[in-house]
């Protein structure tokens, strides 16, 4: 897996250095709960940092049906999902990411934003952000508790720039 230098994380910021330390360069020692909390937080803080002096941009009304269609993705294509979503910029096909065309949603997402190519900074890091929310839930197993590790990323994720946020969306979503 690649880590956090891989995806522009520097360790000069002390969160990024407490991350590695504590999970591991690539985050592998985190759980699942605990990363899909980490994504739904980290994404949802960068997605209200896009907005332009202080207004927010409403997702379009594609992302949105997306949202409302959530249901029909089982937890590995929404875990599947959300890695094509951080990871958009390497411009691979939904397929690439384990993603069947067979499913209507995933086959609706790939013609309404052209594999993903033409999807805004607004629609991709609110959905991220959704979509992490769901996973969280699906996750979840009973009597799971999150980490303080967790909770201390997302209480400090403040300290984060937008470069580095980014680069920790993308290293927990990999």
């Amino acid at each position: 897996m690649r880590g956090l230098s891989f995806f522009g994380a520097s360790y000069e910021n002390p969160l990024i250095r407490d991350i590695a330390e504590t999970w591991g360069d690539d985050c592998s020692g985190a759980t699942e709960s605990d990363t899909a909390f980490c994504l739904y937080n980290l994404s949802w803080q960068y997605y209200m940092n896009l907005g332009i002096a202080g207004v927010q941009f409403p997702p379009s009304g594609d992302a949105i049906e997306v949202k409302s269609r959530i249901d029909e993705l089982d937890r590995y294509e929404i875990a599947c999902l959300i890695q094509a979503l951080a990871h958009k910029d390497r411009s691979r096909p939904l397929g690439f990411w384990g993603l069947s065309y067979g499913n209507e949603l995933i086959k609706d997402i790939s013609e309404t934003w052209d594999e993903l190519q033409s999807i805004s900074e607004i629609d991709r890091f609110w959905l991220i952000s959704e979509l992490s929310e769901k996973y969280a839930e699906l996750a979840h197993r009973p009597g799971a508790i999150l980490s303080d590790e967790a909770t201390e990323i997302v209480d400090r994720m403040n300290e984060l720039d937008s470069t580095q946020l980014y680069a920790l969306i993308r290293t927990l979503a990999n």
